[in-house]
This record gives C-alpha cells, structure tokens and sequence, in this order.
C-alpha cells in the first residue's frame, strides 16, 4: 500500500493509506471507506434508492425542504450522489439540507484524491473541495452551495454531535410533552430529518459508534415515518434500532455483502436513555408560522441587509426600512475589515468568532465580494512583544487551518505586506477588505427585497394578523415578522427596550497614497489598521472612545490615527490625512451579537424568578416571547465578520430550518441571555 500524501496531518484528522486502485483505507479502523467494486454505485443503492430518495425529491413542493441526517462523512461521496440526484429530480427552489456527522474529518489533500474516483462527479466535487477547510479546525460548520443546498459538518462522535442538534435535548418530561405537542421550539418552526444515511465503519469496527444512545438520538430529530437505510445487518444495529423505534427491513446488499437494513420510525420509543436534571427551558418558546410570510426589517446596515438577502434568496417577500441611507451608522466606512478575533485555548468567544469567520470567508468568496466590492488580499494581525508568546499559541492550536491562520516571521510578514513589518504575525489569507456601503446596496439589490429609505419607524403594534409599522412618512401594515437590525434604536421600541447594548464611537482616517503606503498589499492591524489603496485613498483606525457618543470629527482622535497607523510599520511615519468620519459602533456587554426572539421582559423576569436564588434551577414551561420579532445586533467592530453567520442563523429560526451553529453556540448570542444573567446576579 501507498502512504497518504499528507505525512504532516494532525492525530485528529483521519489516517489513511492507499492501496494499488487508489482507493483510500482507514488505519484508525482498518477499514474501506466505500465498496471496492464501485463505491459511487453502492452509495445509489444504498441509501438514494432504499430510502426512496428520487421519487420523494421529485414531489416536494415549491420551496420545500428536505432533511438528510448522516453519520460519517468520509469522502463526501453520499453528499455528492445525493446532491447530484436532487439537481435532476427536485423541483428549483425546493431546499436540501444535508448534515453530517464525522469524527476523523479527511484532510483536502486526501478527499480530494479520493474523489477523483469518480469523473461524473467532478463539477460537485470541485464545488466541496472549494468550501472545504484544509484542515477543518471547529466542530460545526455550515457551507452553503446557492440557496438551495446546505452542508453541515459536525466534527465530533456521532451521539454528541446528533445531540448538539436537540433544541430539548435535557428538557424536562412535561416540557418535553409540550414540545411533542406543540409547536415549540428554540425560535423557527419545528424541523425533523427525513431521511439518515447511517453510514461509518462497520459495527465490529467501530463499536463505539453503534449504541443505544446513537439511536435514540436519531429518533429524537426524526419524525414518524422517517426513513433509514445502511448497510449493515448486524443485531446490534437491529437492536437499537428496534429499541429506539425503528422498524426496519432485511433487503439484499450491494455486492458481495448478503444483506442490509432499511425502515422507518413508527413511534419514539418510551425507553429512553436516563438524563441529568433539566434545566430551564429559558429557550424555548412557541411562534405561529404563516403560510405567506412578509418579513419587515428595521436597519440597512449590514446585518439588515445580511439578514434580507439570506431571506430573499429562499424566496421570502422582505420590506426593509432604513431611517436614512442604506449602509450609514457603523456600516458606513469606506474600507472595513474582515477579521477574528481568536484565542489560543477554546472559549465560546473565540469559537464563535472562528465559526463566523470562516462563514463569512466562504460567503464573501462564493459570491465574488472580495473581487467587486473590496480586497481579497488578506490580512496581517500583528503581535506586540507582549503579545507574541499568545499569537503563537494562537498559531499553535490553530495549526489544521493554516489555509485560515498561520504563523509569520517579521521577513515573512514584511514580504506579504510589500512594506516594513518589525513584528511577527498571524496571516489570515483568506480574507480582506470591503467597502460597507457597497456591500450593503449589493445584498438588497434583489427582487424579493423591497426598500424603503428615509422611512423612520417610531413604534411597532401587534395584531391579530402579524405587525404594523409606525412612521414616518407613512404606516406599514401586515408583516407576519419583524426584525430589529437597527443597533441602539432597538431600544427605542418598547417591546425590545431591555436588550441590552450600547454605542461607543470610533473614528477612521482617510489619507493620501504616499510612496511607502501605496506598495501595501494586504491589510495590516495592530492597535489600528491600515487597508491598501484604493481609489486614490486609504482608511486607517479606528479609535475606540466607550465613554463618548458624540459623532463629531476630533483632531485628536486623527492624531491618535496617525500614531497607531506609525507603529505598524516604519514605512508609515509620514502619511497625509485628507478626511476623516466618526460614527457608532454598537456593542454588547459580552461583545458577542445578540439575535434571536426578542422576549417579553416583565412575563419573562416571573416565569424565571427561580434563577435568581438557584441558577440550575429546573422551571417547566416555555419563556414568554413576542410572536415573531426578533433582533440582530451588538457587531461592533467586527461586522464585516459575524453579520453574515447572524443572518443565516435568523433566516433558520424563521423559516424553520436546521440552525447554522450547534444549540449550545446558538445561546451564546440569544437575545435573551442577558435577562437569565441578571435573573441569577439578582439585577432584576
């Protein structure tokens, strides 16, 4: 056999050897990834035809959604049969969501070696192989393929990445009854998988994924009559899938193997798993789903027009209100910067602001941003002395994704920069610069947006059919949703005056190219930033005033520009300032966005008022939340960054799809986790 070509690959990526058909073998299990006679052919058999995929792809409605649940990835190969058949059997604008669960990920290098097994493939494999990291270094990640088909890649054993999907994972029987009754939920309509592909190394392989506990997990995210098919006929499989609820079938298998399984859940099953105390269900919540939505967004910055471009290309009818122009406020500078802010051990801070990263890198690129709007010429974050022994770690645990993050010496730095660096780096190449404004005129520049500038909204009104809007210089009326994206005047509204968020000004300076300036290629950030040249000018910032809300250009605060802009680099001591603006950037407490259901604080504050003396205390009923409002707020400097995942998390809850981020991220940036914070420090 021939070793795999990636001789450097991390203990957790998958370990590989090749054997003389180039076909890849796995050495943690001793085992294929596919059938030896033809791999492509067996996944067909297997799992699009045994669960009956083509025909159900080919009578789904208009705009319809179709869940796939799978355990272990592998190659990609499923994905691929999968999506290749629902180009050609499902209606256009039906939607595909695929997810997948996988411990070992393959390194680029190895799935894009297996893939070349199968040409017919190859426009698909490309298309994965482009969206997929190097070396995959979070545990959830959401690539979107066009509107119409999502991949979500949980890296992490079976169960528990199957279980960071549970909205109720831990909730308590009598919540529980109600969420099996209900609609209840962790802010969209209720989904369930359609169809699993239960798929990984064989039970006398891997006997650690195939347990009782899998099973009931799948059962959980499944609906009555969700279909199964693997390959595999061995009794413990049966076992636990008769146990959790499963029927299932004896059928001949592909090849040489004599028999596998398939079926469908006739009832969850009773038996359940034993569990930990339940905690309250602070999440969970109750939200009518219209059958003709028409979404209203207040803001048009970039999270407003994040969030109504990720709706209006599913289709959604989106009015977007703005009180000024589009892309004013905090969204209004001439160059932003897409960056992470990254720590070297996990933090939900630090995950967060990877997850959204990579998201957005992957969104900016796939839609030709970076080349029409900005820069894709990376970015250099520089570290201080003081900061060296951190940003190394930092390189250190990000070591799988050096397609994302990697390590400079101040030559290496320098030479990326095209001027003078003195200090070592983190180089981010898959990343740069973007014009806001611009960006945001681009997102709503589609025909199910419709916008509405210098249109001030002063008050929102429930009834008995949705919402109206109150304005000037008109009314609005009949929108069955509506989205606050309008930073610190959400808190102007009463329903959402106890989001809590605030303003801190910042102000950027515009110079003139000089000649050291004007070689620069990449963006470089310190204490400020500096982002190359671009139609005669460059921006350089950004101040940070916590104490200020004043919006007036201060000569200080260009002194202090050009002082920072001095310490990137000796090449830019002498820069010419020709402009200045000074705006608002609006943060939270945390410094993570807020969005979400936006709750009702005085029933919430009672529902909840036994967290305040016990934190784990178990409460058995819903929060109280406002039908179909929701926020997305709190970006701060790092807008360019977090909007893009923020939206796509929005367009989820309300279109009732699977979320783009695992639950636990997910109430990390809930709306209302300042409220249960207060509740326990006993602020409320």
């Amino acid at each position: 056999m021939i070793n795999s070509e990636d001789s450097d690959a991390s203990p957790t990526c998958a370990q590989l050897e090749w054997d003389a058909q180039g076909q890849p073998i796995s050495t943690q299990f001793s085992d294929v990834y596919f059938s030896k006679s033809h791999g492509l052919n067996e996944s067909r058999y297997v799992f699009l035809e045994h669960n009956n995929l083509a025909e159900r792809f080919a009578s789904l409605a208009a705009r319809q959604q179709f869940i796939i649940g799978e355990t272990g990835f592998g190659t990609g190969l499923n994905f691929l049969a999968c999506w290749q058949l629902w180009l050609n059997t499902a209606p256009p604008d039906a939607r595909l969501h695929f997810i997948s669960v996988e411990k070992y990920p393959l390194h680029k290098n190895d799935m894009h070696k297996a893939l070349q097994l199968w040409p017919e493939l190859r426009e698909l494999a490309t298309a994965l192989l482009d969206a997929y990291p190097a070396m995959p270094a979070t545990d959830f990640i959401r690539l979107n393929f066009g509107a119409q088909v999502s991949l979500t890649l949980i890296l992490q054993e079976a169960t528990s990445g199957f279980k960071s999907l549970l909205v109720q994972a831990e909730a308590a029987p009598a919540v529980a009854q109600q969420l099996n009754q209900k609609n209840l939920h962790a802010g969209g309509p209720v989904w369930a998988v359609d169809a699993w592909f239960l798929d990984g190394f064989a039970p006398a392989k891997n006997p650690d994924m195939w347990h009782s506990e899998l099973f009931y997990t799948l059962a959980r995210l499944s609906k009555s009559g969700t279909s199964f098919a693997t390959f595999t006929a061995a009794a413990v499989v049966k076992n636990g899938l008769n146990a959790a609820g499963f029927s299932w079938q004896k059928v001949p298998g592909f090849g040489r193997k004599r028999h596998m399984l398939k079926g469908e859940l006739q009832a969850l099953s009773s038996l359940t798993p034993a569990r930990r105390r339940a905690p309250s269900a602070w999440h969970l919540m109750h939200q009518p789903h219209p059958s003709s939505p028409h979404i209203a967004i207040i803001g048009a910055g970039l999270a407003g027009a994040h969030t109504a471009a990720a709706l209006a290309k599913k289709g959604q009818k989106v009015a977007v209100f703005e009180r000024g122009t589009v892309g004013q406020g905090g969204s209004g500078n001439p160059q932003g910067v897409v960056y992470a802010k990254l720590s070297h051990k996990p933090e939900a801070f630090a995950d967060i602001n990877f997850a959204a990263f990579l998201f957005a890198c992957h969104f900016y690129q796939r839609e030709n941003h970076f080349t029409k709007l900005g820069g894709a010429c990376g970015v250099l974050q520089l570290a201080t002395p003081k900061q060296q022994s951190q940003f190394a770690q930092i390189a250190q645990h990000y070591q799988q994704a050096t397609d994302f993050v990697r390590w400079c010496t101040p030559t290496q730095a320098s030479a990326i920069a095209g001027i003078s660096i003195e200090h070592p780096a983190l180089f981010f190449p898959q990343t740069g610069w973007l014009n806001p404004p611009a960006l945001c005129r681009e997102l709503l520049n589609h025909p199910n947006i419709q916008l509405h500038e210098y249109c001030e909204i002063t008050g929102l009104t429930q009834t008995q059919t949705g919402w109206q809007l109150h304005g000037a210089p008109s009314t609005h009326s009949n929108f069955s949703h509506v989205i606050l994206a309008c930073a610190e005047h959400t808190q102007h509204f009463p329903q959402s005056a106890a989001i809590t968020s605030k303003a801190i000004r910042g102000q950027i300076t515009l110079i003139k190219p000089n000649a050291e300036s004007a070689r620069l290629n990449t963006v470089i950030c310190g204490e400020g930033y500096i982002a190359p040249a671009s139609r005669g000018k460059q921006c350089i910032g950004a101040t940070f005033n916590p104490n200020s809300n004043s919006q007036a250009i201060l000569p200080q605060d260009r002194a202090k520009n050009l002082a920072q802009a001095a310490q990137l680099s000796p090449d830019l001591i002498s820069l010419e300032a020709i402009g200045d603006r000074a705006a608002l950037r609006n943060v939270t407490p945390d410094y993570l966005p807020i969005i979400g259901p936006v709750a009702q604080a005085t029933d919430f504050t009672q529902s909840f008022a036994a967290l305040r003396t016990n934190l784990k205390a178990s409460i058995d009923c819903p929060a109280p939340y406002y039908p179909n409002l929701y926020v997305n707020l709190g970006h701060g400097s790092r807008g360019l960054t977090y909007t893009p995942l923020c939206a796509e998390i929005l367009c989820n809850l309300i279109m009732g799809e699977p979320l783009a981020v695992s639950n636990a991220m997910f109430l990390q940036l809930h709306a209302a986790r300042f409220l249960v914070r207060d509740l326990a420090r006993g602020r409320i």
